[in-house]
């Protein structure tokens, strides 16, 4: 326990090293504890350590299968991976015992989208659009996916949905993409340009 309250007190300071070094010493004392491996994991994914974190979340499911925030971990972790379709069992799995949670839709719906399997991936983002929580991302994974089919319009009209929910820098830079290829470079550059004041290190 004291090991638990110290791991909370360097996540709270920002200092993932330390509380994955708590984590370790109290993974050595109770192996049985599903909770602390899963921990664990969710740190890694904290400091960018994926490789390591699913192999802390695998450790995580082996003790506890049936546990649906393990299964959403993992499928988060692997959706992100060279293969994101390994992912969809995981969430597949998740939704089963979560059916309720429309995160299970956006997270099925993006797993699709990352591995390129747009046609199962609209139905899960269609139903996600139902809850104020997940449409804004889903509205922004349908631009994208008309945007890459190449339907332009239908890109813009889902990715200004998104950005009238939520101000979104990445539909912001879709946005410009859009523009980008019609041309339009005067309003690419706007897009672009307010996309960079919200993220700086915006990858689009």
């Amino acid at each position: 326990e004291i090991l638990e309250d110290l791991t909370r007190v360097a996540k709270a300071a920002n200092d993932n090293q330390g509380a994955l070094g708590y984590l370790a010493h109290a993974r050595d004392l109770q192996p049985a504890n599903a909770a602390l491996p899963y921990e664990f994991g969710a740190i890694c994914v904290r400091m960018g350590l994926y490789a390591e974190a699913r192999k802390a979340i695998a450790e995580a499911l082996r003790l506890d299968p049936d546990n649906a925030d393990y299964n959403l971990g993992m499928g988060m972790v692997v959706s992100f991976s060279e293969d994101p379709s390994r992912a969809l069992p995981y969430l597949t799995r998740y939704h089963a015992l979560r059916p309720k949670d429309p995160e299970a839709l956006l997270a099925l719906g993006a797993a699709n989208f990352r591995a390129k399997d747009f046609e199962s991936a609209r139905p899960w983002l269609r139903q996600a659009l139902s809850n104020k929580k997940t449409a804004p991302d889903a509205h922004l994974y349908l631009g994208r996916i008309a945007r890459q089919e190449g339907h332009p319009d239908e890109a813009t009209a889902e990715l200004k949905q998104s950005l009238a929910l939520r101000p979104n820098p990445e539909a912001l830079a879709e946005l410009g993409l859009l523009s980008l290829q019609a041309r339009g470079f005067e309003q690419a550059a706007s897009y672009f340009d307010q996309a960079l004041y919200q993220d700086p290190d915006n990858y689009t």
